[in-house]
């Protein structure tokens, strides 16, 4: 990344998909990085006044059907 864009720098790494809520991958990666890093929260967007509860427990996997459904 600084190789191609010089100045400009990494402040968040965004986790998203199944394997963001692997255990341990965030503390590791914030860790290994120093970059502060954090597991996507798609559902965020959505009004808060659904009638279906959300899987927030596992909210990273559902990144990809977020996106296409608010397209």
């Amino acid at each position: 990344f600084t190789s191609q864009y010089g100045t400009q720098t990494v402040k968040n790494i965004i986790f998203s998909g199944g394997s963001a809520h692997m255990p341990g991958l965030i503390p590791l990666m914030s860790a290994q990085t120093g970059i502060e890093s954090t597991v996507a929260h798609p559902f965020e967007l959505l009004l808060s006044d659904t009638k279906t509860p959300l899987p927030t427990d596992r909210e990273a996997a559902f990144s990809v059907a977020v996106g296409l459904a608010l397209r």
